[in-house]
C-alpha cells in the first residue's frame, strides 16, 4: 500500500466591487483622470508568509449566533481570541489586509439578506472601543454606522496593511443602535500574524 507524502494546493482570496467614487476634495487633475464611476475593482491575496500575503482568515457572527442584544454592545480583540475558518482558536493578527462587515437582514431585497440569521435591526455602530481601540481605519473615537442589510468592506493591500497591536491597538466595539431587535453582524477578516 502506498502512502501520501506530499499535499500541495492553494487558496486565493478575491475581493471585488462596483459603485461610484466620490471625487470631491481631490485635486482636479486626479479627479479628471479617475472619473466618478468605477467597476470591477479587485484586490487579490494569496495565502503565504510573503509581505503581501495572508496567513489567517476568520469569518464569524459577532457575539455568536445570538448576535448583539437590542441596545447592547460587545467588543472584540483583533490581536487574539478570534477563530479562523479552519476552526483554529485564538489566532493572532499583526496586520489586517481586509475586513468586511454585513448587518444581516430579514429583508429579501437587502444586500445582506439572510433567511436564517437576518433580523430587522435598524443599525449598528462599529468602532470607538473604550480601551485599546483599533485605530487603523477609524481612529480612536470615530464610528462607522452600518444600516440594516448593508455591507462595509475595507481592503488595504499595502506592505504595512492595517496594523494590530496587542495591548494598544486591538479592540473593535459593536453597538446595536436598535432598542427592539438583536443585531447579527457577519464579520470576515483576512490578514497576517
Amino acid at each position: 500500500m502506498s502512502s501520501l507524502t506530499t499535499i500541495s494546493g492553494g487558496i486565493s482570496i478575491s475581493v471585488s466591487g462596483q459603485g461610484t467614487l466620490n471625487v470631491a476634495g481631490l485635486p482636479a487633475a486626479i479627479a479628471g483622470q479617475i472619473g466618478s464611476a468605477y467597476t470591477n475593482l479587485q484586490a487579490q491575496f494569496s495565502l503565504g508568509t510573503a509581505v503581501s500575503q495572508v496567513t489567517e482568515v476568520a469569518a464569524f457572527l459577532v457575539n455568536g449566533s445570538g448576535g448583539i442584544a437590542a441596545s447592547g454592545n460587545t467588543t472584540l480583540l483583533l490581536a487574539a481570541g478570534l477563530t479562523d475558518i479552519c476552526n483554529q482558536a485564538s489566532i493572532t493578527f499583526a496586520k489586517i489586509r481586509g475586513v468586511m462587515f454585513i448587518l444581516l437582514s430579514n429583508v429579501t431585497t437587502a444586500i445582506g439578506y439572510d433567511s436564517v440569521n437576518g433580523t430587522p435591526c435598524s443599525g449598528v455602530s462599529i468602532g470607538a472601543a473604550a480601551v485599546n481601540p483599533w485605530t487603523s481605519i477609524l481612529g480612536a473615537t470615530s464610528v462607522y454606522k452600518l444600516n440594516n442589510g448593508a455591507l462595509w468592506l475595507h481592503v488595504d493591500n499595502s506592505t504595512a496593511g492595517l496594523a494590530v497591536a496587542a495591548g494598544s491597538n486591538e479592540q473593535l466595539k459593536f453597538v446595536n443602535n436598535d432598542g427592539a431587535n438583536a443585531a447579527k453582524v457577519l464579520m470576515v477578516v483576512f490578514g497576517s500574524n
